[in-house]
Order: C-alpha cells, then structure tokens, then sequence
C-alpha cells in the first residue's frame, strides 16, 4: 500500500469499491483529515476507466453544497489516479437504519435534506443513478450524499442512453435495467426505495439472487409498509416506485414540498400506479404439495430466466468493449454473445450492441484526440475484425490509413536524406497506425536499424580520423561495410583519407625542402597509418630521413665543440657525417663555416697578443684605443671566449692605470679667431676635449657688462662642464647644463662651482673615474677675455 500521494499521507483504508479503493488521509498542507479514492492499478491502463474516473472529478468538483461531500482536489502519483474529498466522520444511512426504528421526524428531516442535494445536482444536469443508503452519511445531524462516482452528466440537446448497468440491485431503476434513456427520475426511483427502507427497515425486493432483485423492479409492486407511517408518505414512496417514470415525481422539489406540507397525494395516481404493477402479479401457493411441472412448464419458467441472463450478459459483456482496448478475447465473446442474441430475439440485442460500439468508438476519438494512434489502431483492428459491419469504425480507419501514407512519405524523405533516427521515429508511428497485417513497417525498421548501426559507426570511424587514430578508424570501416557496404558514409569517409594522405605527402615534400627532418618523420609516420603499414613511398623515405636527422646530429654536436674553441674537433665530425651523408650540402657548408670562425678566431687571439705586447711597449694611449676598438666589434664578440674577453679587459685597466697620471697638455683659444665654434683636443688617452662655443656682444669687461663667452670641456662621452667667462669681475662661472650663474649676481643657485680664478682647480667624475680639471690663466687684451690655459688629469 502506498505509504504518500502527493501532499497526503495516507493512514488506513476506509472501503473498496469495482473501479478504485478509498483510503483515509492526512492533507500534510493543511493537517485535515480527507478521503481518498485512488482508481485500481490494473483499470489505469484503459481509457474508459479513466475517462470515467476523470468525468467523476470533473463531475464532483462542480457541485458546492451541503449535503453533497465536497471535493478538495484530483490528480495523479506515479500512474495512480486519485480524488481527495472532505472526510466525513459520521454514519452511513444504512448502518443507522440498522440501529433502531426511525421517527417519522428523522425520516422526514434525512430525506428532505437528500432531496435538497439531489435536486442541486439535478439543477446542474447531473444524475447520482447510485443512490442508496451506503452512499448516504450523517454527521451531527447533516446529511450528506457520498459518491458522485458514477454520476453522468446530460448534455442540453442529448440524452444519454447506456447498456452498462452501473447502480447497486437494490436500488436501481426500471430504465437502468431495460437500457432507457435516464434523467434525474432515476433518481427518485432510487430514493423512494431508500425512503421505504428508512420507514419499513428493510428493502421493498428482495431474492438469492441479483437477477431476482432485478426481475422484481421490473414486474413486481412493492409490498405494503406495515410499520406504523403516515400515509402521506406511504404515498410519496409508491409514487417514486412508479415503474414509468413519467407517473414519479416531476422533480425532488416536488417531493419536498409533499413532506413538508404532509399532504395526502390523492389515491387515485398510487391506485393508478398499483393497476399497473399488478399486471404483473402472480399468485403465490402455499401448503401445497409439490408437483414435477411438465416440460413445458419448466421451459416457460427456465427459457425467460435464460433470456434474462443472456440480455445482461450481453448488456455487461459488449460494454466491456469499451472498457479494455488489449483484450482481445472480450472482443470474441462480444461477437459471440451477439450472435446467441440474434438466435433467441432477444429485443433491443442490436441497439445495446450498437451503443457499447458507440462507447468504444468514442472511447477511440478520445485517444485518436490525444495521439494515441498504437491504441486507436489496435482498437480498430478489433472492432473491424469482430465488427465488420459496424460503419462508423471506417471513418477512423480511413484517417489512419491517411496517417500512414502521411508517415510514409515522411519516412521516404528521411529515408533520402540519411536521417535515420527520425526514419526510424516514423516507421514506429507508422506501425503504430497501421491497419491489417500491413508488415512495410516492420521489414522497413529492420533495415534502417541496421544503416542506424552504420551511421554510428561511420561517426565513430570519423572521430578517429579526426583523431589520428587509424586503426580504430578501419576497424569501424569494416564493421560498416561488413553490414551495409553501399551506405556512401562509406565511401565518403575513403576520399576524405585519400585527400588527407595528398596533404601528407605534399607536406613531407615542402618540409624536406625546408630541412624540418623530425616533422618529416612524424608526417611518413602518419602516412605509413594511413596505408595500414603498406606505403613503399614513406617506407623508403622514413630511411633517408633517418640518414638526415643523424646528420643533423652531428652538425649539434660540432656545434657544441665550435663553441668550445675546439674545432679541429667538430671538422673530424663533420667529414664524418659528410662520409655518411655526402649528398646533405648542409655539411659542406657547415664545414665553411667552422673554418672561416677558426680562422678569425686565430686572428683575434693574434690580435690580442699583438696589443699586450704594445702595452708592453709603453704605448699606452695606442693600446687603449685598440682595446675599446675591439672590445666594440660584434664579430670579436661572437667568436672569442668569455676567457679572451676578460683578457683584454684586463690589458685595457693595466693601460689605463699605468696612464691614469699623465697631466693632458695646455690648450689656449684665440678669442679674436672666430665667432663660431673651435675645438681643440688634449692628447690623453681619455679622449678630454675642448670646445668654444661661442660668445654675445663681445666679451667687453667694462663697457659690456651683459656679455658671455662660452667653454666646454667633454671627457669621453659620459660628462660636460661648461666654463662661463662674464665681464665685470672677471670671474669665471663653472657650471653643468643650463643653470649656469653670475659671480656678482648668483642669479642661478644649485651650480657646481661659483667662481671660477686662475689657479683653481675641479675634480669632477666621468668615465667612473675622478678627474681635476685645472685653470692655468685667463687671457685678458685691453678687457677683452683672449684665452683659456686648462689642465686635466686623472685620479
């Protein structure tokens, strides 16, 4: 038993009925109590059980009223159907009948509330065609009707007819057992009963069996009550037990006004009533001895018991065709029972014959609606097999044989365009609405299975392509033809392998040529995969390839001894390689190469030992330059040692320390010479040079007291001072970059030297050495600045 559906907990079972079984639960929402009525398993599987099962819902859910039991809520759990109504905890009719003796208060009181729910849901065209005293409960003095289960619906312009008895023996009506048309006085028949109940304690009919119930509301008055009852509702009970309908009560209004008003309903329509059941009146013998009837007799009494028995069981057997779609054995008995029903003439035979096939049939709309074709078909099939005479399956047939033309031609199409999987979608719909034993669909599924298995494996032989991976590749090939060989995956896949073996060789070829030997490998590799190992092509040239790449090899290694100076060393390797290899011109030229750095490499070593031994001459200023010239040389650079390198270094700071005193010459300028620029060198070996640059408005000493003229002394690159000659006191300004000041006015703070006099001397640093930068004297001809005498030397 299922433990929860949805948000209810289910507790305990209250009851068990044909169609579902009815449980008591716990809305876990809410915390109320409900009763829940979930449909048997076994008829979830066919549409009629549900469609009524549904229709119940759907029924219920409109009606809002107080003697009506109110449904909460419907739906479905795992492919389990279920309604959840208020629960109600009271006393079924039945029960407290058993009880003891009603009043006429209470009978009064329980049946007008009855009516007054019954003649709602009559307002709203639906019929209970269940009323009994188990489907009637009392709670605190209410009344309330159970079970909306089987009630129907009426449609405004039709009346719905049915085969199918649905009420309990008991209760139900003459026109529910004869197949009539039923309306709400069905109903009323079926209170009356419950109203006889409630004031005799006991059923109006009574018999072993269900037949003889039944018998006895077609042919048979009810007894008279002996209890002590009004007459007045004497008569409302005989008059609801009207055998016809049209001589019961118009409406449940109208027997409510009767009880109520407590008026006698005049005896001629109950004697009227009574005429007419006792037509079928038969006198009852007793104390009498037993007789064997004759023949004749027992025929007159066993042929119509007979008739009786084959009427319902064609009624309840050709409803069931309507009930189970797979059940093909319902279907035979069906024709059969027909058939015995056409030998006895039994009356309306044909009529519930047709309805049950009218319910089937709109049982089949129903899911031809919801696109349940498998189901629509199967049905069909049956119905025009059992039933070919029935018409109306023809309009379904032919819009299935219309879908399955429709499919067809839609399953050609993916059939043309290698679209398997929805191929294979339409010959399963197409199987699904076939008619006859139509076998295209399934020799068609058959095939396209098998081109299904080939697509996959041509997609799974391609990823390996895409992969590299040739031997999964083929064997996947394989697999493929070896089930369909003419599918053009097939042969598709085969030129895009020769197309990729094309780029492959014309890759090799472009690659050799640039001498990429390991890329060229790798690609022969590749080719040799391809060919499943049978390429002559990259098997010859995988050798010659293997010949360069060793030779590539030893062009490594002598490169290695080139750089270690060794390369008498890497010539041995090379005319090694070139023995091997004598076609490689890569070798040859290597060879060149070696010979041309070990000839300049010997030069340079030359080069180095000749300017040692200029140091050691004495010419200091000679090494010095030679030094710094070859030191700058990028070639030198290139072929010598980290060792060499250092060598000179050290030759270039022996120079310069046996240098670093020797004080440069004096250089005097002719002011009067130019107005432009001179420059004069001071021979040392740190290339100190000196500029005028230039002057204003003639350096004048006392007429003009604005003018300038200008020096510059350069030591290598590194550094600038430049000497400023003002008019006025004769000083000189010394002074880096631009901020140069006046002596008299130090309008420039922030220089390096103030005044500049004869005799005074500067240390300044350039070349990471310290340098003294000395004035000799300052030239003066008739306050005209003529000269400047310097010294500079090295610390």
């Amino acid at each position: 038993m299922l433990k929860k559906i949805n948000n209810y907990h289910i507790l305990s079972k209250i009851a068990s009925g044909g169609m579902s079984e009815v449980y008591l639960a716990s809305d876990t929402q809410s915390g109320k109590k409900v009763a829940l009525k979930i449909l048997d398993a076994k008829l979830s599987i066919d549409p009629e059980y549900l469609y009524r099962f549904k229709k119940e819902a759907s029924i219920c859910q409109q009606l809002d009223h107080k003697n009506i039991v109110k449904i909460l809520s419907y739906g479905t759990y795992k492919d389990n159907y279920y309604i959840a109504y208020e629960y109600i905890e009271g006393i079924t009719l039945d029960k407290f009948v058993k009880q003891k003796d009603l009043t006429t208060g209470q009978i009064e009181d329980i049946s007008i509330q009855i009516l007054e729910g019954l003649s709602y849901a009559h307002s709203k065209n639906i019929i209970h065609r269940d009323i009994k005293p188990s489907n009637i409960i009392i709670e605190n003095n209410v009344v309330k009707i159970l079970d909306f289960g089987i009630a129907k619906q009426e449609l405004a312009a039709t009346v719905t007819k049915t085969g199918l008895f649905m009420g309990s023996p008991h209760y139900v009506s003459p026109e529910q057992i004869e197949g009539h048309d039923i309306d709400y006085r069905s109903d009323i028949y079926s209170f009356g009963i419950v109203l006889y109940e409630m004031a005799q304690g006991s059923v109006p009919f009574s018999a072993d069996t269900p037949w003889g119930i039944i018998r006895a509301h077609l042919d048979k008055k009810a007894p008279e009550i002996t209890k002590d009852t009004p007459l007045y509702l004497k008569e409302v009970v005989f008059k609801c037990l009207s055998k016809r309908k049209e001589d019961r009560f118009k409406s449940a209004n109208e027997i409510i006004s009767a009880i109520a008003g407590k008026e006698e309903i005049g005896k001629q329509t109950v004697i009227i009533d009574r005429a007419k059941v006792s037509l079928y009146e038969k006198p009852v013998y007793k104390d009498k001895p037993k007789k064997r009837l004759p023949v004749k007799k027992i025929l007159a009494i066993v042929l119509p018991i007979i008739f009786i028995a084959i009427w319902f069981l064609i009624g309840g057997i050709l409803s069931s065709v309507g009930n189970n779609k797979f059940n093909e054995g319902l279907y035979i008995s069906s024709a059969l029972k027909f058939k015995i029903a056409r030998i006895f003439l039994i009356p309306n035979a044909e009529d519930k014959m047709n309805y049950s096939l009218d319910l089937k049939y709109q049982v089949i709309m129903d899911l031809l609606k919801e696109g349940k074709y498998k189901d629509v078909a199967h049905n069909t099939n049956l119905l025009k097999k059992y039933f070919p005479d029935y018409e109306k399956i023809n309009k379904v047939a032919q819009i299935l044989e219309d879908l399955y033309e429709s499919k067809k031609q839609q399953y050609e199409s993916y059939l043309s365009a290698e679209d398997f999987e929805n191929a294979k979608n339409m010959l399963i719909e197409m199987e699904a609405v076939k008619l006859g034993d139509d076998d295209f669909a399934e020799e068609e599924l058959k095939k396209v299975e098998k081109l299904i298995e080939v697509k996959n494996l041509i997609i799974q032989a391609n990823t390996f392509f895409s992969d590299k991976d040739y031997e999964p590749m083929y064997n996947s090939l394989e697999q493929a033809q070896n089930i369909a060989p003419d599918y053009s995956g097939i042969s598709a896949l085969y030129t895009k392998i020769e197309s990729r073996y094309d780029e492959l060789k014309n890759t090799y070829n472009k690659d050799f040529e640039d001498g990429s030997f390991t890329e060229c490998k790798t690609t022969l590799n590749e080719m040799l995969s391809i060919r499943e190992g049978n390429d002559s092509f990259a098997q010859e040239n995988l050798s010659i390839i293997d010949l360069y790449l060793e030779s590539e090899d030893y062009i490594k290694q002598a490169g290695v001894l080139v750089s270690d100076k060794e390369f008498n060393e890497a010539i041995k390797l090379i005319n090694e390689a070139i023995d091997k290899n004598p076609d490689y011109e890569k070798l040859q030229e290597v060879k060149k190469d070696i010979n041309n750095k070990k000839s300049k490499y010997a030069g340079y070593i030359a080069k180095i030992d000749e300017i040692q031994n200029i140091l050691n001459s004495g010419d200091i200023l000679s090494t010095y330059d030679q030094v710094n010239k070859l030191l700058n040389s990028s070639d030198f650079k290139s072929i010598a040692k980290q060792s060499d390198i250092t060598r000179l270094k050290n030759i270039k700071n022996a120079a310069y320390d046996q240098g670093k005193n020797i004080v440069a010459n004096s250089v005097s300028f002719n002011l009067y010479e130019s107005s432009g620029w001179q420059s004069k060198n001071i021979n040392n070996i740190f290339g100190v040079k000196m500029f005028m640059i230039g002057f204003s408005g003639w350096a004048h000493a006392v007429d003009n007291p604005n003018g300038y003229t200008s020096f510059a002394v350069s030591i290598g690159n590194d550094w600038e001072i430049k000497l400023l000659l003002y008019t006025g006191d004769r000083l000189i300004n010394t002074k880096t970059g631009e901020n140069s000041i006046a002596a008299s006015r130090r309008e420039y703070p922030g220089a390096l030297v103030d005044v500049a006099r004869n005799g005074q001397s500067y240390i300044v640093n350039a070349e990471n050495r310290n340098f003294i930068i000395t004035i000799n004297s300052m030239g003066v001809d008739d306050y005209w600045f003529s000269s400047l005498n310097i010294t500079v030397s090295a610390q």
